[in-house]
């Protein structure tokens, strides 16, 4: 190791040139891989999350539908395959009484939802069923983004009354920053409450978005053809207002939640690698052409008695040097690189307040130097 030192500090064009090309490479990979862990690897932070589905009604003429009320009663109440239900509609909440108004996405959501989906809460507590009667208190939960840019993570806000619509609701929660719902933007959440609904009996309004708990050991696919079942019943005994449904899709809450992300993300993360295989060449090059100019150095090592092992194992301890220098600098070029592909990403991109340089992509960057360094140096 001191003497792979020594060698590169005599050679600092060539160092620098190696070193700056896998730094490149190896930053770009780790840039990206943190936003393949947040998004694809890691699991949602639910309680259930392996078991959590999305379920899209659809109709003949689209494939992504929502459930009117009194379907989704009747589907929750006859399927069998899931655990529980739960569903939520899109809301616009006008906030007066508290500094300047302001427009925000709001859902109502069924108070089933946040035990269904297991959610820990920031502070306070979530909404619970007893907050869906027609006589309970009006209750708000807000979002952790909300809760930090409008009221600043004061955590006083708990118990205050917020004017929303002209109603009073109090603040009753605090919803962690990882907290991820798909299909909405939704900042604030109150119960939806299904007995003063004005579409309760509404069959061809479709409103909610559902989504559900599987039983342990039932599948996506199982609740999907019990679901199709109950449509069909559903269209038979209702043709004017159900005669267009077609069977429901069921899809795993995380693959919703990602959307059509999964496969440009998996795509980027193959170009890079590609990137840094030609990073790897192009040292291996470089290092071929700096081994001719040391075959003399290699002629006496190998007359002095070193043998062919020898001769290896000190060539692969300065390209490991080498990786791990590029490797280094490569983490601290991910954390730029990783901040511009946020600035640069859509604003519907999900989970960015999830992406971060933790354990497993900073182990995933040392992997990728020593996998680098071996490469390059056995070539």
């Amino acid at each position: 190791m001191r003497h792979a030192i020594r060698l590169l500090r005599k050679s600092p064009g060539f160092t620098t040139t190696a070193v700056l090309t896998l730094a490149l490479g190896i930053g770009a990979n780790t840039a990206l891989f943190s936003l393949v862990n947040a998004m694809l690897l890691r699991e949602l932070p639910f309680e259930h999350a392996s078991r959590l589905v999305w379920i899209w009604a659809t109709r003949t003429d689209r494939d992504r539908a929502f459930y009117s009320l009194p379907d989704f009663v009747e589907v929750r109440k006859s399927v069998t395959t899931i655990e529980d239900m739960s569903a939520y509609a899109n809301w616009g909440a006008n906030l007066s009484g508290f500094g300047e108004p302001e427009r925000f996405t709001g859902a109502r959501i069924m108070p089933n939802a946040f035990d269904l989906m297991g959610v820990t809460v920031l502070h306070g507590r979530a909404i619970e069923p007893a907050d869906g009667t027609p006589s309970s208190e009006h209750v708000v939960m807000l979002s952790f983004g909300l809760w930090q840019r409008r009221f600043g993570g004061d955590a006083s806000i708990l118990g205050q009354k917020l004017i929303l619509n002209g109603d009073s609701y109090r603040v009753i929660g605090i919803l962690p920053t990882a907290f991820v719902m798909p299909a909405t933007e939704a900042e604030l959440y109150i119960p939806l409450v299904i007995e003063t609904d004005p579409w309760r009996s509404d069959r061809a309004t479709n409103f909610l978005r559902a989504f559900a708990l599987l039983k342990p050991g039932s599948t996506p696919r199982q609740a999907a053809s019990e679901l199709a079942g109950i449509t069909h019943r559903l269209r038979e005994m209702y043709p004017e207002t159900n005669g267009k449904h077609t069977d429901p899709r069921v899809r795993l809450f995380q693959d919703e939640v990602v959307g059509g992300y999964r496969t440009a993300l998996w795509t980027l993360l193959g170009a890079v690698g590609l990137v840094l295989l030609i990073a790897c060449s192009n040292l291996a090059n470089l290092l071929l052409a700096r081994a001719s100019a040391r075959s003399r150095e290699v002629a006496i090592r190998s007359a002095l008695g070193a043998t062919r092992f020898d001769l290896i194992r000190q060539f692969l301890t300065e390209s490991l040097l080498l990786a791990g220098l590029g490797g280094a600098l490569g983490i601290l070029l991910a954390r730029g690189g990783l901040r511009l592909l946020l600035s640069l990403s859509p604003a519907d991109l999900p989970r960015t307040s999830e992406v971060t340089l933790d354990p497993s992509v900073l182990s995933f960057a040392v992997g990728v130097s020593v996998l680098s360094g071996i490469l390059f140096g056995l070539a």
